[in-house]
């Protein structure tokens, strides 16, 4: 009998099978003797039992070490002193590339961890007038492809997983062992705690039940009842109803599961053979031929141990989510350590980015078994965008990932008005007026708010914001809360006024919270002291740091000012031109401190008398109704002989009639034009 293993790479194991049969009535024994150092018979080494009529395959493994001609004998002997010579025959070759380890043995790793270990493959340039070369064992030259296929059972990941290797180089290939438990593992464990817990949970209500018939049995006979039946595991049926519970990852009985799978974890060893296909020397315009003789292989070691120290909340889930948040926001979560080992853990964690949004808020500290320990981790967002950082926790020689995720978002808040102003309609003096607006959160983070006047956030004390009894002017009627994704809010500003005047103004602030910018809307209203009012170009006191004249009325009990005030309106004539016409407005108000809306204006004499006839009014007399506003032109015509002057002033005394009467002056100031 001869075995020809052909052609084969250095580095590289090639296998044929034997079959051997016992034909004898007795069991015989057998063993494979002096084998070479390249050749390997299993299984048990080549030694084994052989029962009568019985036939046993064995392989037989030719490993060469170096590059030659193989011609060489193995021996099989039986306890009946029967020897079997073998010839084999064998042509090893240099593999076009090669490994820098054929068998690989990584340190014990955690669940949940990961170790990675890098090995080189070479593609060796051999000199063509070398021995090697010369006797045909050198593989022919070129660039090859390589790929490498890692075992399904195998928790283990390659980098890269295809690659190119030219003559003279190497690439550098790592592989990361990562144990982890099994989903289909955990959601089987899930079951059978749910399992579990309904069947201790229906045998107590029986017991229950059986326990109140007895009583009652007692009662009327006098004897006693046992029970039937008593509490244990889980049996098929209950199984199969456990089975029925929808289990996720986010479900309480996953995270519970697989906490109680590590507690009760045992070692585990990963063994696996990783080919690594070799193709043929690259041609241009060729396709890539594998070449079968020329794959390598390495053996890959690994051991899966429990951890020491796990995640008990979080659903036992190692990635934090802070999911999303707004930016300038703070949110702080914490997540609890629990020591499973048997002896004191001491943690140490890696360094989070400097200027990062993570960090932890309290110190970690030595852990007894058992004992466990919560570790607080704050997000603070900065800009709009999602955030992915990793914290290693070490111990001993282990570590615990964990991984935190979250996303910034910038709070978004529309108002229901346009540009950024709020002009209250004219009112009286004590009287109120009201508008209303609506907020609404576009962004899909929750808003938190407050609102303010400037007057009261920076202490201005100023009649424009104050009334004279030191009321503000302007009120809100919001002044903190939250809005949620898509959830909208009104909010009624109110204006107040207690004197008369037209320079009322505030600004309503609407503080998002974390935002650095608030929204402010200006606010603007204007209080008179009857039901009708006049603007103009210019509206003063008749007397400067003169106060109006405050007016108790005994029968509305309000305060109403009714002190002198004066109109100017300003032209502008040339030498030979005369002035353009001006406007003045007549505002009616609607008030409920008053019967009459609206109100009389009547204008008066014009003074001096020799500019009468200069003096054009529209209307010298007419009525505007409440909420309503009428306009009046007036001209102002220079006389001749005055178009010279630098100024000519005239003066019209105006009447207001509401339930009370204003006197007013109305000053008309021509200024002759420079470039005239």
């Amino acid at each position: 009998m001869a075995l020809n293993f052909g052609t084969c790479s250095v580095q590289t194991k090639t296998c044929i099978t034997l079959t051997i049969t016992n034909k004898s009535c007795l069991v015989q024994k057998y063993g494979f003797v002096a084998l070479p150092q390249f050749v390997e018979v299993q299984p048990g080494d080549g030694f084994g039992d052989i029962l009568p009529e019985q036939s046993v395959d064995v392989d037989i493994v030719f490993a060469p070490n170096e590059p030659k001609e193989y011609d060489f004998e193995i021996t099989c002997q039986t306890i009946a002193g029967r020897v079997f010579a073998i010839e084999c025959q064998g042509h090893a070759i240099l593999p076009p590339l090669s490994i820098s380890a054929d068998d690989v043995r990584l340190a014990a790793t955690v669940l949940g961890d990961s170790r990675s270990i890098s090995l080189s493959i070479s593609n060796p340039l051999i000199n063509p007038g070398s021995a090697v070369a010369l006797a045909g064992q050198a593989p022919p030259r070129g660039s090859r492809k390589f790929q490498i296929l890692i075992p399904k059972e195998l928790p283990m990941t390659v980098h890269p997983v295809v690659g190119t290797v030219a003559p003279g180089k190497s690439c550098t290939v790592t592989f990361t062992f990562s144990p982890e438990i099994e989903a289909s593992g955990i959601v089987a464990e899930a079951v059978l705690m749910t399992s579990i817990t309904k069947s201790k949970l229906g045998v107590s209500e029986e017991e229950r039940s059986s326990s109140s018939i007895a009583r009652k049995q007692r009662s009327a006979t006098g004897s006693t009842t046992s029970l039937n039946r008593r509490v244990g595991l889980p049996t098929a049926s209950t199984t199969e109803q456990g089975a029925g519970v929808r289990i996720t990852e986010s479900s309480p009985e996953y995270g519970s599961a697989k906490l109680n799978i590590l507690k009760e974890y045992s070692t585990k060893v990963y063994q696996a053979t990783v080919p690594i296909y070799v193709s043929e020397p690259l041609q241009n315009g060729q396709p890539v031929k594998q070449s079968p003789i020329d794959t390598l292989y390495t053996t890959i070691t690994a051991t899966a141990i429990r951890p020491g120290i796990v995640v008990s909340s979080n659903n036992s889930s190692t990635i934090l989510d802070w999911e999303h948040l707004g930016t300038g926001l703070t949110k702080t979560r914490a997540i609890t350590l629990t020591n499973i080992s048997d002896h004191l853990i001491t943690l140490k964690a890696s360094p989070l980015r400097s200027h990062g949004p993570f960090s932890i808020v309290n110190a970690l500290r030595p852990i007894q078994p058992g004992a466990s320990h919560t570790m607080n981790i704050c997000f603070n967002p900065v800009r709009p965008q999602k955030y992915l950082e990793n914290i290693e926790l070490f111990y001993d020689t282990h570590r615990l990932k964990l991984k935190l995720r979250a996303e910034g978002v910038e709070p978004t808040l529309e108002l229901s008005i346009k540009g950024n102003e709020i002009e209250f309609e004219d009112t009286m003096a004590g009287d109120a007026v009201t508008t209303t607006f609506t907020m609404s959160n576009s962004s899909s983070v929750m808003v938190p708010f407050h609102i303010k006047m400037d007057s009261e956030v920076n202490g201005f004390n100023h009649s424009s914001f104050w009334s004279n009894s030191h009321l503000p002017a302007f009120r809100v009627n919001v002044s903190d809360g939250s809005l949620k994704t898509g959830e909208s809010r009104s909010v009624s500003v109110s204006f107040e006024p207690h004197h008369s005047s037209l320079l009322y103004s505030d600004t309503l602030v609407i503080q998002l919270e974390g935002q650095a910018s608030p929204k402010r809307l200006c606010l603007q209203g204007r209080a008179w002291p009857g039901t009708i009012g006049v603007l103009a170009g210019h509206v003063w006191p008749q007397e400067e740091h003169t106060p109006s004249i405050c007016v108790q009325d005994s029968e509305k009990g309000i305060e109403s000012h009714r002190g002198p005030r004066g109109v100017a309106l300003t032209f502008t004539h040339g030498r030979v031109e005369t002035a353009k016409p001006q406007q003045i407005e007549f505002v009616g108000i609607k008030s409920t401190l008053s019967k009459k809306s609206g109100g009389e204006y009547i204008f008066g004499p014009v003074s001096p008398d020799s500019l009468s006839k200069s003096v054009h009014i529209d209307t010298a007399k007419g009525s505007v109704d409440g909420g309503g506003r009428k306009t009046v032109s007036i001209r102002f015509h220079i006389p001749n002989d005055l178009l010279l002057e630098k100024s000519v002033q005239a003066t019209v005394p105006l009447t207001l009639k509401s339930e009370t009467s204003q006197q007013l002056t109305l000053t008309l100031l021509s200024v002759r034009s420079e470039h005239s």
